[in-house]
This record gives C-alpha cells, sequence and structure tokens, in this order.
C-alpha cells in the first residue's frame, strides 16, 4: 500500500492474484455450477496457473534485491510463454474437455498439456534457481527472508505441481 508502483509490490500482486484465481477456479470447477459451461472454470484454473510462474519468477527478479541479474532473455522468454500459455489455456488445446462423473469431473487434457506442464515445472524451478543464487551472495536478514521464502514456495510447488500436473500426465 505504501509503494504501489513499486517492482516488488506488482509482482507479488501478479504472484498473489493469479495463486488467488487458480484457487478459486478450481473450488468453482469442483462445485460445478449449472449456470456456466463445466469446461469454464477448468480452463480458467489453467489460464490462471499459467501465470504462477511468470508472477513467482518476476517477484524473485526483484526479491530482495535485484542482485544477481537474472538473464533479460530467459525472464521475457518465460513471460511470452506464460501469456501465451493463459490465453491458450480458454481453448481446447490445453483442456480438451470435462466430464461429469457423479461428484466429480474428469478432465480430458488436449495436445500442449505436456508443453504446459514443462513450462509450469521450469518457470517455478528457474525462479527457485535464481533465489539459490541470491541466497549464496546475500547475507543477514535478507538471506534468511530468501530461504524462507525459497522453503515456503517448494513446499507448496511440489504438492500443487505432483497433484495437478504430474499424476495428470501419468494415471
Amino acid at each position: 500500500a505504501r509503494q504501489p508502483r513499486a517492482a516488488i509490490n506488482r509482482y507479488f500482486g501478479i504472484f498473489s492474484i493469479a495463486v488467488a484465481a487458480w484457487t478459486a477456479s478450481n473450488a468453482l470447477a469442483v462445485a460445478q455450477l449449472r449456470a456456466v459451461p463445466t469446461d469454464f472454470f477448468p480452463r480458467l484454473a489453467f489460464a490462471s496457473a499459467s501465470l504462477i510462474p511468470v508472477g513467482f519468477l518476476l517477484f524473485s527478479t526483484v526479491f530482495p534485491t535485484r542482485s544477481p541479474v537474472a538473464p533479460k532473455r530467459v525472464v521475457l522468454g518465460f513471460v511470452v510463454a506464460g501469456i501465451a500459455f493463459s490465453l491458450t489455456s480458454l481453448t481446447h488445446l490445453i483442456v480438451q474437455d470435462v466430464v461429469p462423473t457423479g461428484s466429480a469431473l474428469k478432465i480430458v487434457y488436449g495436445r500442449l498439456h505436456l508443453p504446459f506442464a514443462i513450462y509450469f515445472v521450469s518457470g517455478l524451478g528457474f525462479s527457485l534457481f535464481l533465489l539459490l543464487k541470491k541466497r549464496r551472495v546475500l547475507s543477514g536478514f535478507e538471506r534468511l527472508q530468501v530461504q524462507y521464502l525459497f522453503l515456503g514456495v517448494l513446499v507448496a510447488a511440489i504438492g500443487a505441481t505432483a497433484t495437478n500436473l504430474l499424476v495428470p500426465l501419468f494415471i
């Protein structure tokens, strides 16, 4: 609230809104609201999930400092890929169909689901790698901040990625 134009605040906002939208979309998909098509919220969940690695990567480039600097081409590549996957998620290319099966939904994945999974894992992985690089050069409180952020996001990412991306790829 103090500095809404500061990059760190904007990037954390993008990350937070993407996570919140993904969570809400998943909850609404499970609710199976009859007023909307069954594929609407699952596709919206993938669209918002596409922006999670982008928001976290951008945040990681400035938290708690800008150094060490992330390669601009890599960051730009992930931003472009995230936006492309977000828009593509609204088509049948990631979620081809959604079939209600009693109290659950069966997602039929499209041709771009595997590339999406690779993008998502590599985007979060690169962000965590960047934080590890920062941890090595920082000291004191900033190092501790990076360490806690790294561990918190790693635990959440492992759980969410395993249950939402990896298990559906193999089962």
